[in-house]
């Protein structure tokens, strides 16, 4: 059926993702991760969320919602996909560390028309003495009560160290017992209105694709 392949998709990201981590995590200690700045749409990377996400959620009970709010331009200048795996680490983190509810994704804009993010859930929140260790690698919270979650012990630390190779901000607010946020602020810039340039092409099915610096670099 077309929701077990949905499943089946969603768990073939997420194992990527899992394992694009682990190397990012080499690149990132020898400090040769490379970032790939480009024009994206912002809609476009949030469906893929979404869809990723939801099943994920789903699958443990929960909710996921994503929410835009209306003043927020929708074509960025930035590496979308660094992006994208910060939030998908947040959400995941948020999922593995929420029985009951579910996780949120909050999308706006701060004063210097920065792109913000917050991930909401509400899991079991952070003990305070476990704040100043949150984005260590291999950091578990509460060992003993959380032993059951899976996971590599590089996701938060993956995305602080993303987060500031971006020259972006993180912060984290959470009450023991009640959930947490994860507040992600990146300064990309606001791309400004996509246009049709020569070396683009209109497939009536397809949409439209437009090309970057190479043939080899397009989006749809």
């Amino acid at each position: 059926s077309k929701e077990y392949a949905r499943q089946i998709l969603s768990s073939e990201e997420m194992l990527s993702f899992l394992i694009r981590d682990i190397f990012d995590m080499v690149s990132l200690n020898g400090r040769n991760l490379q970032l790939n700045e480009r024009r994206f749409h912002l809609s476009e990377l949030l469906n893929d969320i979404r869809n990723m996400m939801t099943t994920m959620a789903e699958e443990n009970g929960l909710f996921f919602e994503v929410t835009t709010s209306n003043d927020v331009p929708d074509v960025w200048v930035g590496d979308d996909d660094r992006l994208k795996q910060i939030l998908i680490n947040l959400i995941g983190n948020g999922i593995k560390y929420t029985k009951e509810g579910g996780v949120s994704l909050y999308v706006t804009v701060d004063d210097n028309m920065s792109l913000q993010m917050t991930v909401y859930d509400t899991g079991i929140g952070i003990r305070k003495e476990d704040m100043p260790y949150l984005f260590e690698k291999y950091h578990r919270f509460d060992k003993k009560k959380n032993e059951h979650i899976q996971g590599t012990g590089l996701g938060l630390s993956i995305v602080s160290s993303l987060v500031n190779r971006m020259n972006g901000n993180i912060e984290v607010k959470s009450r023991y017992g009640e959930g947490s946020q994860f507040i992600v602020t990146l300064p990309f810039k606001v791309g400004g209105r996509i246009t049709i340039k020569r070396g683009s092409f209109l497939d009536t099915k397809a949409g439209l694709s437009y090309f970057c610096n190479s043939i080899a670099d397009y989006r749809t």
